[in-house]
């Protein structure tokens, strides 16, 4: 797959390889946006955030510190460019 044609803000198409990959991906879904292009761990890659607010956070109320919270947030992780551990960039999603 030609990876350098991605860019920022591109929508990409994960699939998971390993068991952890399989998992994020039905935990996230296989949609991500490109956050970044970089490296990671001294290797070409991307960071990508999921297409839904799927990942659960817990957090203080700023105006009642005593109280807990919890929200959804985006997930978001480092795929390496070529031959990442956990997942394959199918293409551009659709």
């Amino acid at each position: 797959m030609v990876t350098n044609s991605f860019k920022v803000g591109d929508t990409i198409c994960l699939q998971g390889v390993s068991r952890h990959g399989k998992n994020r991906i039905e935990q996230h879904g296989e949609i991500w946006t490109i956050r970044e292009i970089s490296q990671f761990i001294g290797r070409p890659a991307m960071l990508v955030e999921s297409e839904k607010q799927t990942f659960t956070i817990k957090t203080r109320d700023a105006a009642k510190t005593e109280e807990w919270t919890s929200k959804k947030v985006k997930d978001t992780r480092w795929v390496h460019l070529s031959n990442d551990d956990n997942f394959v960039i199918v293409g551009e999603a659709a």
